[in-house]
């Protein structure tokens, strides 16, 4: 009697313990391998069972590492891994703990053993650990080149901003010189049109050259004043240009950001799985009977996670 009711205290206080860990699945979210897979667009949810997938899915990882932790289960950790990829499609995640449960049947007849899953599954966490580096590194360079470029853009648009001050000065002060010199030729035209004409060739030639002095410095002012605006004009377009692209880089950047933290999460992440998975692959003696129970129990957990999706039991 002693001997039974241990046992039922001890499976009381397992079932207590996963509950705190699938409250906790609950309170924390997608995981971070969803959120990366949806901001690159790759996350499919349908609308049917997007509600439902949405609670399901982190109680089934919950499940599982909580299972994995008490059986201390290889397999179990990578299906709970697997699973927490695809929070939007229960229909996923259903095939998956489907096609473990075939697999681990299998195994159990074959007697495959927990080294030669270790010995399959470990060489994939560091694959991945070494991926998502990658990824990191790929993402680091390219946030570089934006700033960069924002940088270049904004550095260019000073110089032609400044350019067109000085233009624009110049174009006022050339105005100030040009308004003068009218002001003196009118001076002069007034002179010579109050007085009537003598005929005299020499006054005639005077009033000429002043005419044509001063439709030669309007002329050259003219052509000045349109090159000039033309210029400015170029340089606001130029301007607008760069300032489009540098607003269309700084929202890269701020997607890149985005991306990189979600990164160093999935990165800490996948190295926390690595770790549990080695800790996990310490070979320790087993006999057929031990590793058999072992089995049998992750089929059950994995039975009971795929009744937690939908209600129905696998079959």
């Amino acid at each position: 009697m002693r001997g039974s009711a241990a046992m039922a205290v001890a499976r009381a206080w397992d079932r207590i313990k996963m509950l705190v860990v699938i409250l906790g699945a609950l309170a924390a979210g997608p995981s971070d391998v969803a959120a990366l897979n949806h901001r690159r667009g790759s996350a499919v949810v349908g609308k049917s069972c997007a509600g439902g997938a949405a609670s399901a899915v982190p109680r089934v990882v919950a499940f599982l590492d909580a299972k994995a932790l008490r059986l201390n289960s290889v397999e179990l950790t990578v299906l709970a891994r697997k699973v927490g990829k695809h929070p939007g499609s229960l229909d996923k995640v259903k095939h998956l703990i489907r096609d473990m449960i075939s697999q681990k049947q299998s195994e159990l007849h074959a007697s495959v053993t927990k080294n030669d899953y270790c010995n399959s599954e470990l060489p994939k966490a560091k694959h991945e650990l070494k991926k998502i580096q990658l990824e990191i590194d790929d993402t680091g360079a390219h946030r570089d080149r934006l700033a960069a470029h924002i940088a270049e853009v904004k550095e260019e648009n000073d110089d032609l901003l400044e350019e067109s001050a000085k233009m624009q000065k110049k174009l006022t002060g050339t105005q100030a010189v040009r308004d003068q010199e009218r002001a003196e030729y009118l001076k002069a035209k007034a002179k010579y049109e109050a007085f009537q004409p003598t005929g005299s060739d020499d006054k005639m030639h005077a009033q000429i050259k002043i005419e044509v002095q001063e439709a030669d410095r309007q002329l050259r002012f003219r052509h000045f004043q349109t090159d000039t605006l033309a210029s400015i004009n170029a340089n606001q377009k130029k301007v607008q240009l760069n300032e489009a692209a540098a607003v269309k880089m700084r929202n890269e950047l701020a997607e890149a950001d985005k991306d990189a933290r979600l990164q160093a999460d999935l990165l800490a992440s996948a190295k926390a799985y690595e770790n549990r998975l080695a800790k996990q692959c310490v070979v320790r003696s087993e006999s057929y009977k031990e590793r058999a129970r072992r089995r049998n129990e992750e089929i059950e957990s994995m039975k009971d996670a795929y009744a937690i999706l939908g209600g129905d039991s696998y079959g």
